[in-house]
């Protein structure tokens, strides 16, 4: 399943959910399925959550019984997400452990996230400091995952119209 039918599929299959097209992204052999609830202007920050919490609840078992059938068309495990406004929620998306270095400043930071009681260990807290960080600059981070969409889909455009299969070597370009 290429990315346009994914798309396609997802859409069709959730177009009872999400009141606009979803979103699908793909890392670390899982599928980021994200949809988005009708804006309301009205709401508040905590009445969104709210309003998110409960479509959790109600999409639950539409949820399950989709990803059980998107795993198996992809091979991928699936995750959710949702957005209503200015808040994102992922639900059942899974932990991957990552490696990092960090210098000295930077464990000192998680230490002391430890100490003071905000985190249990180094890997909860480096959670935290992560998104804390996102929380400050969502708009950027959107305006970054918006570029990036954009070249995967003009990178996709480009190798899927015409393959480049020269009879002859290129010319080598001098300055």
């Amino acid at each position: 399943m290429d990315r346009k039918q994914l798309r396609e599929w997802l859409n069709e299959h959730l177009k009872d959910l999400y009141p606009e097209p979803v979103e699908a992204s793909i890392t670390d052999r899982e599928l980021l399925v994200m949809g988005r609830l009708a804006a309301d202007a009205d709401l508040s920050e905590d009445d969104a959550r709210t309003r998110i919490q409960e479509h959790r609840e109600e999409s639950r078992s539409k949820r399950v019984e989709l990803a059980q059938e998107l795993q198996e068309l992809t091979g991928l495990a699936v995750a959710w997400g949702v957005r209503l406004n200015d808040v994102t929620a992922y639900f059942s998306s899974r932990g991957v452990p990552v490696m990092s270095r960090l210098g000295r400043a930077e464990r000192d930071v998680l230490d002391t996230l430890i100490r003071s009681g905000v985190a249990r260990n180094r890997s909860q807290a480096l959670s935290w400091a992560i998104q804390s960080f996102a929380r400050g600059r969502r708009d950027w981070l959107r305006q970054l995952r918006d570029a990036t969409d954009s070249l995967r889909d003009v990178r996709e455009d480009g190798m899927s119209n015409e393959r480049f299969e020269p009879e002859q070597p290129p010319e080598t370009l001098t300055a």
